[in-house]
């Protein structure tokens, strides 16, 4: 009786969800929802005619000047903006590379492609040699708009560019308006006045129609599992995420200011930043890049109401002590993912912010998880819970979610007599798969630049023969209360003595003993099956502490070696760079201890033969 009852107060507080999640979303949409149909440039549009004087974009330039536009202001600088890229041969569809760090003149340029109905694909300046290759490839511009850092960047090139380069603070000065009038009205250095060479006015651009399925953005992803890709974001997923984070997640208001010091390559700037403000009204706000040493204080500078955060920022600002002049942010919502569960209790008290509100999604995925309860480590549940309510308890069968179980050593998911994959139980993890279907625009898969790096993304016969479905490529669980849980990354797992390891377990059991990023993953050794674990540090590590942290996890996920190295290598997105760690092993001229009975001790050459040789014993 006591489980059904339980099941039953499940399903209540499931349909209760639901219910909030619908009635939040109406709240979300704009007065004038067909503004929306004109794609981001739309909200602009309406935002500048509804609220003109209302604060729109705060930007921290790199020579420390903050820039500040109303609605009005910045719908007038994008439509200068658009008129400059059409004389310049810019039409619908045409992709334009901005290699720009986080500044005005970005966002500017970038919603005046948009209102074209250009692409614009925002590319991280800290990007050089081959790597900004591989995305110039993916991208395959027409044109690339630079600044000094973007140039530089693609002076680390081999080989020039195919595509035709503009410099933002060169080729636009012969049309900006630099008097202190222009500068008061929001015209900076790098963004077009309008001016034409013969005095006359550009002309007011018109907001493209039928865009929703067109392509407004192609972000390279990480590369942290390969290569670069360039991941298709249209209007469409664009508005629908922004709408999402906005009404579910910050409940954005006009009077907010969302801040980033994310880079704008970065889908959490454009979605949960950018987007989220043009849906709600609330100010879009830009440092130049994220520091840990500047978060509050850029906070205060730009008037924060809501900051960004993602992946290991959140532990770095959980770390860091602030001083008197950072406690008088204004910052009571903090927004991202990543955020390990015992780092967020501490983030929290260090930070004095009133609400967290972590969620789960992938730049190219197909689905949207929102932790809206603050239900703490958790990423929280699917933002379209009417089509995903579970048909019996806990981790049961969902119409367009499967957490298939996944076999670690075989690299494969495990399936049945006839084929099909193996779904989880309660709290087993499992990777994420998202059903694709064109009927429910929610549920497309927009896919890559490249066709066949969209097919790798695809995995069929799931529940039926011929179904398709997007692989997240992560592990998560659902607990009883069906609430969401990420677990690892596939290949960040491991298996070591027929048991999978997971990093972020480890990860979250080893941090209170290290000061500092830290990466964990699994090497290879001779002879052995599996991989044994590894943690690399910067700095001198607390081996005793590491060693009695350790204590706590089970004796096969307990790292076998400590690693000292320069530094903790990281992508733009400040995910860690694992791959080369792993490939040397523990073949490397850096310190490196080995764990005893006793404790971690240094792994001389006669002990690492005999790991080499196998003769050591593990």
């Amino acid at each position: 009786m006591s489980r059904l009852r339980d099941r039953l107060r499940r399903r209540i507080a499931r349909v209760e969800h639901t219910l909030r999640g619908a009635v939040d979303l109406t709240r979300g949409a704009p007065a004038v929802p067909g503004a929306a149909l004109r794609g981001l440039t739309g909200l602009l549009r309406r935002n500048a005619r509804v609220t003109p004087d209302g604060a729109a974009l705060r930007t921290i330039e790199a020579d420390a000047r903050v820039l500040r536009f109303t609605w009005v202001e910045l719908d007038a600088a994008v439509d200068r903006t658009a008129a400059w890229w059409r004389r310049r041969g810019v039409v619908r569809d045409d992709a334009v590379a901005l290699i720009l760090p986080n500044r005005a003149a970005a966002v500017i340029h970038q919603l005046g492609l948009l209102r074209l109905g250009a692409i614009a694909a925002p590319i991280d300046p800290e990007r050089r040699g081959p790597p900004l290759t591989h995305v110039l490839r993916a991208v395959a511009p027409r044109f690339i708009l630079v600044d000094a850092a973007g140039r530089a960047a693609l002076d680390s090139l081999d080989h020039p560019p195919a595509a035709r380069v503009f410099d933002c603070d060169g080729d636009c000065d012969g049309r900006l308006d630099t008097s202190p009038d222009g500068m008061r009205h929001g015209i900076p250095h790098g963004i077009p006045s309008g001016v034409r060479a013969h005095g006359a006015e550009a002309p007011t651009v018109r907001d493209p129609l039928g865009v929703l399925e067109a392509t407004a953005l192609l972000l390279a992803t990480s590369g942290t599992t390969g290569r670069p890709k360039a991941a298709r974001l249209p209007h469409r997923r664009i508005l629908m995420a922004g709408l999402a984070f906005h009404a579910l997640g910050a409940h954005l208001r006009p009077d907010d200011v969302v801040f980033t010091p994310l880079p704008l390559s970065h889908a959490s700037a454009q979605l949960a930043g950018l987007s989220a403000a043009l849906w709600s009204g609330a100010c879009f706000a830009l440092a130049p890049r994220f520091s840990t040493r500047r978060y509050w204080r850029d906070a205060i500078t730009l008037g924060a109401t809501v900051g960004l955060y993602v992946g290991e920022t959140g532990r770095y600002l959980a770390d860091a002590p602030l001083d008197a002049e950072s406690r008088r942010h204004t910052v009571h919502t903090l927004l991202g993912n990543g955020l390990a569960g015992d780092v967020w209790p501490r983030l929290q008290a260090q930070s004095g912010v009133r609400r967290i509100v972590e969620f789960y999604g992938a730049t190219e995925g197909n689905t949207l998880l929102i932790n809206a309860s603050g239900k703490v480590g958790s990423v929280g549940r699917p933002v379209v819970p009417a089509l995903t309510v579970p048909r019996f308890g806990g981790a049961g069968p969902r119409p367009d979610l499967c957490l298939a179980r996944y076999d670690v050593a075989g690299d494969a998911h495990v399936r049945d007599a006839d084929g099909r994959v193996v779904e989880v139980q309660v709290d087993e993890p499992g990777e994420l798969l998202v059903r694709i279907t064109t009927l429910n625009p929610i549920r497309r898969f927009d896919g890559y630049r490249d066709p066949a790096a969209t097919a790798a993304k695809i995995v069929t016969d799931v529940r039926k023969p011929g179904d398709r479905w997007f692989r997240t490529g992560d592990l998560l669980r659902v607990d009883a209360e069906g609430d969401w849980f990420f677990v690892d990354r596939i290949g960040d797992t491991f298996r070591w003595k027929g048991h999978n390891v997971s990093t972020q377990a480890v990860s979250e059991a080893l941090a209170p003993a290290i000061d500092g990023p830290f990466a964990v993953y699994g090497v290879t050794l001779p002879g052995r099956e599996g991989r044994a674990g590894m943690v690399a540090l910067a700095g001198a590590p607390d081996l005793d502490g590491l060693y009695r942290c350790a204590q706590s996890l089970p004796s096969y996920a307990r790292p076998l070696f400590v690693r000292r190295v320069d530094a903790i290598e990281h992508t733009g997105t400040q995910k860690v760079q694992k791959a080369r760690l792993r490939v040397e092993g523990i073949q490397c001229r850096d310190a490196i201890w080995i764990m005893t009975s006793e404790g971690y001790v240094p792994l001389d050459d006669a002990v690492r033969d005999g790991v080499m040789d196998g003769s050591r014993r593990l």
